[in-house]
């Protein structure tokens, strides 16, 4: 109530309490209607709490889940920077590149469709064949 000043507010407060001294009935029938009224608005605000209280944990939720989002990925790099964990070693792909050429290589040279694949493989497998043999 920053619009009314304060000797405003004391000459209505005194206003109020004379007429409650002088019609104690009305007084009662307030008090009694203004017990409702504060029920239905306990209500609304217990509605309202719950609402707002929800919102917060939505957003509670969110950060959470941004934070941890953040720890997952940069989480392994900073413990390698302060020096918490080592550094997984560098995996050696020249030799696994190879295999995979080699593989492909003998796949084209067997299964190449026509007349020269077929001898190939009959090549191949009578090669197998006699060498278990001995």
């Amino acid at each position: 109530m920053a619009v009314l000043s304060n000797s405003t507010k004391g000459k209505v407060g005194l206003k109020a309490a004379g007429a409650a001294i002088k019609h104690p009935s009305a007084t009662r029938v307030l008090a009694k209607g203004s017990a409702p009224a504060a029920k239905g608005g306990l209500r609304l605000g217990k509605t309202i709490a719950k609402r707002k209280a929800s919102r917060r944990i939505e957003d509670v939720g969110k950060t959470a889940r941004a934070v941890g989002e953040t720890i997952s990925i940069y989480g392994p790099e900073a413990a390698q920077l302060f020096g918490w964990a080592e550094p997984p070693k560098p995996k050696r792909t020249a030799p696994r590149v190879l295999v995979g050429i080699v593989i492909g290589a003998t796949a084209m040279f067997l299964l190449e469709p026509g007349a020269p694949g077929k001898e190939r493989r009959a090549k191949v497998v009578a090669l197998v064949s006699s060498g278990q043999r001995s």
